[in-house]
C-alpha cells in the first residue's frame, strides 16, 4: 500500500469488512479482520489512518479518531483475527459509510522496536534496489498487499518509470537496510533487470 502520501510513516494492520450492528448515538461500528502482523497493536489506539480508496495501492489515508476504544474480534489481543471499531458517523460521512474494503492502518512510531534482521514494510520505502550485478534500478516507492503473505514493492527508477514485483524475490542474504536512513538503504533483487526486459 502506498504510504508515502504523508509525512507520517504507516504500517497497514487489515481491512474493513462489513458493518457490525446498526449505528447508535451518532457512531457506527465496523468488523476488520488482521492479515497483517501487528493487530494487537490497535489496542489502547485512540485513532486510525483509513485509506481514501479500496483497492491497492492506496494512495491517501485519513486520519480518523475512534469514537470508543477499539475491541477485539476473534479472541484476546494478541491472537484475535480482528477488531470491532466504532467510528464517528460524522468523521465518516464523506465515505458514505460504505467502508467494505478500505485499508487500516496505523502510524509506525506505535509499534514495538522490532529485532534485529526484523523489519516492518513500510520501512522498505525509499530503499535503493540494485540487480545481482550491483546495478542500481531505482527506489522503492510503495508496497502493496495483495494476499495472505503476499506482498509487491513498487520501484521507481531513474528514468521515471515503475514497476513492481514480490517481496519474496528479494535476497536478503546479500541486502543491506539500513532502518535509520532509508534512503541510503540498499535491497539486491537478483536478475531483476533480465525479468523487466520480458515485459
Amino acid at each position: 500500500m502506498k504510504q508515502e502520501a504523508h509525512k507520517t510513516r504507516l504500517v497497514s494492520i487489515g481491512r474493513i469488512y462489513r458493518h457490525h450492528g446498526f449505528p447508535r448515538d451518532g457512531v457506527s461500528y465496523f468488523k476488520m479482520k488482521f492479515p497483517l502482523p501487528g493487530g494487537e497493536s490497535l489496542k489502547g489506539q485512540q485513532h486510525i489512518w483509513l485509506s481514501q480508496g479500496k483497492t491497492a495501492p492506496y494512495t491517501e489515508h485519513q486520519k480518523i479518531e475512534l469514537a470508543e476504544a477499539p475491541k477485539p474480534h476473534g479472541g484476546k489481543w494478541g491472537q484475535a483475527t480482528g477488531a470491532i471499531l466504532a467510528l464517528s458517523t460524522s468523521s465518516i460521512a464523506k465515505y458514505g459509510e460504505v467502508l467494505n474494503g478500505h485499508d487500516v492502518s496505523l502510524e509506525r512510531s506505535q509499534f514495538p522496536n522490532v529485532g534485529k534482521g526484523e523489519f516492518y514494510l513500510c520501512d522498505l520505502i525509499g530503499a535503493q534496489v540494485q540487480d545481482g550485478s550491483q546495478k542500481l534500478i531505482g527506489s522503492v516507492k510503495s508496497y502493496a498487499w495483495l494476499a495472505a503473505d503476499v506482498y509487491n514493492l513498487e520501484v521507481l527508477t531513474s528514468d521515471g518509470e515503475a514497476f513492481d514485483f514480490p517481496a519474496k524475490w528479494i535476497d536478503w542474504s546479500k541486502s543491506e537496510i539500513s532502518f535509520e536512513n532509508s534512503s541510503k538503504s540498499r535491497i539486491v533483487v537478483p536478475d531483476i533487470s533480465e525479468w523487466m526486459n520480458l515485459r
